[in-house]
């Protein structure tokens, strides 16, 4: 005889990046150990992979999130957990006065924590007065591409290149559209290589501003009295 099947609770959330609404459910314990097992290991790759495959089952195909934005993606896997463990979550740190050290728990509301930057309704690069780019917010599937790449010790300054020309949806200039999609990896790395310093800045600083999941609050030690500044700001932050 079958067992009973329990029914799945259904909650909605607004994707950041474009108002979107969709649909998703809560993990299941067996989902729950995957990402546990994930965040045991001290990882980052294995982590980011854990919570995009948790975060897609959960949204039971309504977004394919290996093609949303980083920011979109760590607030839709917190919203889960928020959904699947509790609203709340107790993260230790300890108190800032050296001579103290006391452990500190901040007990974290997660429902109030939000996208912090703006979301631009463009990300057009112009690097000459008729050559640009348009370039899109890192996603998933780019940023677990880099992390694989990382294992193979690409330096800070190439994994930088790499995650810019992965983040480039189209160039163009005053007569053709050039979409990215029809281009190779090598060809969109030399074209980024091909631009001089100024204009390599110009992409560079859309980057500098980029959204991102951030909590900020203060704890005051009881022990001593010392108020430390609690920042959390992405994905492991909240692990």
């Amino acid at each position: 005889m079958a067992l009973p099947r329990l029914g799945t609770v259904k909650y909605h959330v607004t994707i950041p990046s474009s108002g979107e609404t969709i649909e998703f459910r809560p993990y299941t314990v067996k989902e729950e150990k995957a990402l546990l097992i994930a965040m045991e290991s001290k990882d980052q790759l294995s982590q980011v992979a854990a919570a995009r495959d948790l975060v897609s089952s959960c949204t039971m195909g309504n977004i394919n999130v290996d093609e949303i934005a980083m920011f979109d993606f760590e607030y839709l896997f917190l919203q889960i957990r928020s959904k699947s463990v509790g609203e709340t979550s107790t993260i230790r740190i300890k108190c800032s006065n050296e001579e103290c050290g006391t452990p500190l728990d901040v007990i974290v509301d997660l429902d109030q924590v939000q996208v912090q930057g703006e979301v631009r309704p463009s990300t057009k690069v112009m690097l000459t007065d008729d050559v640009g780019v348009m370039v899109s917010y890192p996603k998933v599937k780019g940023v677990i591409k880099q992390l694989m790449k990382g294992k193979k010790s690409a330096s800070d300054y190439e994994s930088t290149l790499n995650i810019i020309a992965s983040c480039i949806d189209s160039i163009f200039d005053a007569d053709n559209v050039y979409d990215a999609a029809d281009q190779s990896p090598k060809e969109l790395m030399e074209f980024v290589e091909s631009l001089s310093s100024s204009q390599f800045k110009h992409i560079l600083e859309l980057f500098k501003e980029l959204p991102t999941l951030k909590h900020k609050e203060e704890m005051t030690c009881k022990k001593c009295g010392t108020t430390t500044p609690v920042v959390l700001e992405g994905l492991q932050s909240f692990f």
